[in-house]
């Protein structure tokens, strides 16, 4: 049975973090408290790919853009429906190419361009694989969820400091009877805030997967 409870808990950089503030605009940036992150699984990537294209139309030697632009393109291709995850790896690769064009001695940049270039030709393949692992993940989980009597689950994440440091699977009703409420999924998503107020969704410790990894991350 796939295991659909061990994803590994890693942290984006204050660099980046502070680069996603600045796309969710000025007055959200304002309300974020100096040492948060801002999680890779709390924003929609691909309205940050509108924004960070938009950008590059105006300022097309904007070298982080093209580097935010590819890791965001490589990670929403990895979410991206079957026909249209194409379309992303050559997002992906155009940017990392682009990179690449304003620094040419980067080795970074010829590793990421190279590792896209490769990713692109093998996405057929990449494709294949992942049916068959949707067949197989299908068939474990009709398993499991008839030995369960069907309890449905969603995933969840933990309270800073908790013990089980990636997102679980919570089912909607405890052992004790209690339901899980959208308000506790919501702040285990966003991570609490109180007061709320609009835009603070941004101050979030990450504590989920999906993001970008850092040495060590912003103490909250």
């Amino acid at each position: 049975m796939p295991d659909r409870t061990t994803w590994a808990a890693r942290h984006i950089s204050t660099a980046l973090a502070l680069a996603l503030a600045a796309l969710v605009g000025p007055a959200a940036a304002q309300q974020a408290t100096p040492g948060r992150v801002v999680g890779g699984h709390q924003i929609d990537r691909y309205e940050a790919i509108e924004r960070v294209r938009k950008s590059l139309e105006s300022d097309p030697k904007n070298l982080t853009d093209w580097v935010l632009l590819g890791e965001l393109a490589q990670e929403a291709a990895l979410e991206a429906p079957a026909n249209l995850a194409p379309g992303y790896y050559r997002l992906e690769r155009e940017a990392f190419e682009a990179a690449l064009k304003l620094q040419p001695d980067n080795a970074q940049f010829k590793a990421a361009a190279e590792f896209a270039r490769r990713r692109e030709s093998g996405v057929e393949q990449f494709r294949q694989s992942r049916s068959r692992a949707t067949t197989g993940y299908l068939d474990a989980r009709r398993r499991e969820l008839a030995e369960s009597g069907n309890t449905p689950t969603l995933r969840a994440y933990p309270a800073p400091g908790a013990p089980t440091s990636g997102p679980s699977y919570q089912p909607y009703v405890n052992a004790q009877g209690t339901p899980y409420t959208y308000q506790q999924h919501y702040d285990s998503f966003f991570g609490p805030v109180k007061p709320r107020t609009t835009g603070q969704e941004i101050t979030a410790t990450e504590r989920a997967a999906l993001v970008k990894p850092a040495a060590r991350a912003a103490p909250p």
